[in-house]
């Protein structure tokens, strides 16, 4: 009877660590794929016609400075001549410097940096309209609060948007998580009661 009761405490004793060993096993620290969100995807700002650059010929004073892009794209420069630009981030436009640049230096080091984006236009139903300096992590909300702010015959909904000045207008909510990007036209409709 001894043994009997023993064997069985002694079992289930067994058991249990078991137990708690399968259930160590199956824990895991890591939050479920479907729980976990993706890091917001994070577009480079492109340069356009309108954008002012700072060009860094590093040892080469005479071509440093500063820089418009013209209506087509492109900035001139002593030595590299016409360089087109547009449609590239900053460090891709130092790159197309640099080899444009390489038959008259040798490995030259280009940086370009953006002194100022193109402005953003907001027009519509808003207190100020007008033209406003584009900055990073500006959005709908903050453009319509930087003309102003909406009158009070304007739409609560959503702004009509063109991306760079072309293209369609595009409904878009009003919400501080719509991006406004350099050179977009921003219009905010009346509403219909």
């Amino acid at each position: 009877m001894w043994f009997r009761a023993t064997c069985r405490h002694v079992l289930s004793f067994a058991v249990s660590c078991a137990l708690m060993a399968l259930a160590g096993c199956m824990h895991d620290d890591e939050p479920p794929a479907a729980a976990a969100s993706p890091p917001p995807a994070v577009s480079p700002q492109r340069l356009d016609a309108g954008d002012q650059l700072r060009i860094t010929v590093f040892g080469e004073d005479r071509l440093t400075g500063a820089q418009t892009i013209e209506s087509d794209g492109r900035i001139v420069l002593p030595l590299a001549g016409p360089v087109e630009v547009a449609g590239q981030t900053p460090q891709q436009a130092g790159e197309r410097i640099a080899r444009q640049l390489s038959g008259q230096l040798v490995h030259p080091r280009v940086t370009v940096s953006v002194i100022a984006w193109r402005p953003v236009y907001v027009t519509g139903e808003v207190e100020r309209a007008g033209q406003y300096a584009w900055q990073p992590g500006l959005n709908l909300a903050s453009a319509m609060a930087l003309a102003g702010g909406a009158t009070r015959r304007a739409s609560r909904d959503e702004v009509l948007v063109q991306r760079a000045g072309k293209g369609p207008l595009v409904a878009m909510p009003q919400s501080p998580e719509t991006p406004v990007y350099p050179g977009d036209l921003l219009k905010v409709p009346e509403r219909f009661f």
